[in-house]
């Protein structure tokens, strides 16, 4: 990405992201992909960089399960970004469904770290 296009993201992020690494499990809501295994690399309170080892469908409404000390984290989201690093792909997903419990132990995931 450009200078520039990196300045536009932070730009229109509303939400700071967190380095935070936690075991999350990814399961399609519209294809046969279940439970893919992966983690995260980075949190808000708006969605997650998660790297797993397969590909998961741009656009896809997705359940994902984050795995906390305090607790696991369940919430909806879609996947925005899908990136080829080696044998990794790394994706952009925003939240599009979350409880409130689930939320508050999201935003305590990215202040306090894993």
């Amino acid at each position: 990405m450009t200078p520039e296009g990196q300045l536009k993201e932070r730009e229109r992020r509303r939400f700071p992201r967190y380095p935070v690494r936690v075991p999350i499990t990814v399961t399609s809501c519209e294809t046969a992909i279940v439970g893919v295994q992966g983690h995260t690399a980075d949190a808000s309170q708006r969605g997650f960089r998660v790297v797993t080892e397969v590909d998961l469908r741009h656009g896809g409404e997705q359940t994902v399960l984050i795995e906390t000390a305090a607790g696991p984290i369940v919430a909806r989201a879609e996947v925005l970004r899908c990136e080829r690093r080696g044998s990794q792909w790394v994706h952009g997903l925003i939240i599009t469904q979350i409880e409130d419990a689930d939320a508050s132990l999201l935003d305590r995931l990215c202040r306090e770290g894993a």
